[in-house]
């Protein structure tokens, strides 16, 4: 059975939660923010034997997935982007994708995937198993690219085009070859990289627990290097060095991802009525002056006016 699904079936003050739902039903449970004045998506979705199989051209937009309790019997996504680019963030690393590169998200971490305007792409959902992966491994190569270039992944781009133009018309043996087929196709791409990748060493796991740490926690106005050292029973020094070694530092991490939290916030529909102060102070920046520079000096813009472009409102609303 083959189900399209287009955001524009709903009315414009609905679609935000009802695409949301539909993401939900077809991946994980998520947060869904757009990252413009309206919803815009279209997913075209069928099974092929033991796969899931969805076509989608997303407006640009925010998707946060949230773990999957019992992950060993949940089915693991692999991202082919089509067209457009496709950012991946999860376990501490960061993945960008431009058309014919694919990755693997693992439903036992949380994700965060940002598409930008009218970004085309395929997913395939199936058991980490057939892809000839453990679940180590697929924490090990997940939000990890795997180019274009790459042959295995070239042919697994060239088969599912086909495939999608098909769901629905094959017949049951079909099925099941197709998704032998690709399913092989899958694991020959990823299967190599997680052999290539050294085990992380003791730094490298820290600071992807870290980073984890302050995902959770962005809320905390305490939010630091001391609170995330003593979660960790390091020393602040040890973290420091962790994240030095990274090209990082801690504190420009947590304000980072504060900012990005904050401002996919202000873009929401959902949350038109909530003031741009309570949304700075929800992701812990309780100076609002200091908020809105260090905003400015990241997006361009500032929080009222992105906010007023985002859902065209008028100057006066959206300066609450």
């Amino acid at each position: 059975m083959v189900t399209v699904i287009d955001a524009e079936q709903w009315p414009a003050v609905a679609r935000p939660a009802r695409w949301q739902d539909v993401l939900c039903d077809l991946y994980t449970p998520l947060w869904f923010t757009p990252l413009g004045p309206a919803v815009r998506g279209r997913i075209t979705v069928g099974e092929v034997d033991r796969l899931r199989v969805a076509h989608s051209i997303m407006g640009a937009s925010t998707l946060r997935s949230r773990p999957v309790r019992g992950r060993a019997a949940s089915p693991v996504t692999v991202v082919v982007s089509l067209t457009g680019s496709t950012t991946l963030r999860q376990g501490g690393r960061e993945t960008h994708l431009m058309p014919g590169d694919l990755a693997l998200i693992d439903p036992g971490r949380e994700c965060t995937v940002l598409f930008a305007e009218d970004a085309r792409s395929t997913t395939v959902s199936l058991p980490a198993g057939l892809l000839g992966l453990t679940l180590e491994r697929v924490s090990a190569v997940s939000a990890t690219r795997v180019a274009a270039s790459d042959p295995a992944a070239a042919a697994t781009v060239g088969m599912l085009k086909p495939l999608v133009d098909g769901l629905g018309v094959l017949t049951r043996r079909q099925e099941e070859r197709v998704a032998d087929a690709l399913a092989h196709l899958l694991g020959a791409s990823l299967t190599p990289l997680a052999e290539q990748l050294p085990q992380p060493d003791r730094v490298t796991r820290l600071r992807h627990s870290a980073l984890d740490y302050v995902e959770r926690h962005l809320s905390d106005p305490g939010l630091g290097p001391v609170t995330v050292a003593a979660a960790h029973h390091v020393s602040v020094r040890q973290l420091q060095r962790a994240f030095e070694e990274g090209g990082q530092t801690l504190t420009a991490v947590i304000r980072s991802r504060r900012l990005a939290a904050a401002r996919a916030a202000l873009a929401d529909p959902a949350r038109a009525e909530e003031t741009i102060t309570g949304i700075a102070v929800q992701y812990g920046m309780t100076d609002l002056a200091g908020f809105s520079r260090r905003f400015h000096a990241a997006f361009g813009v500032a929080p009222r006016e992105f906010r007023r472009r985002c859902l065209g409102r008028s100057p006066e609303i959206a300066a609450s």
